[in-house]
């Protein structure tokens, strides 16, 4: 086996693994006030590093894609880089950020200005 069909043998062996690793999310819909977290990876020059980032909160929707606001920034996200927040990751808020008031839908309350 020559080098470079070697090399393409185990490439191609790699997407197959993270192929099968990765979870299918469905169609999925967000509605505004939604907690999420953003799947995101890193530019880096070395290893690709990715992972969940958030949780981000939904703030409109434009199409396929969300605007949401993760640590005071606003950004425009595919639905497919989007995950809802889990019912264990709502408890941790909860425990960390009892001031947050997070439901169990995974939503914030809506503040009215008074």
């Amino acid at each position: 086996m020559t080098a470079r069909a070697a090399y393409a043998e185990c490439d191609a062996l790699q997407h197959w693994k993270r192929a099968m690793l990765r979870k299918s999310q469905g169609t999925k819909e967000f509605a505004t006030g939604d907690l999420c977290y953003r799947w995101r990876q890193e530019k880096t020059k070395g290893p690709q590093l990715a992972h969940w980032h958030g949780p981000a909160t939904i703030v409109h929707r434009e199409h396929d894609k969300y605007i949401i606001v993760h640590n005071d920034f606003v950004l425009r996200c595919s639905r497919s880089h989007l995950r809802r927040i889990t019912s264990e990751e709502v408890i941790a808020m909860e425990v960390i950020f009892p001031e947050a008031q997070v439901t169990g839908e995974g939503k914030l309350p809506v503040q009215q200005n008074h």
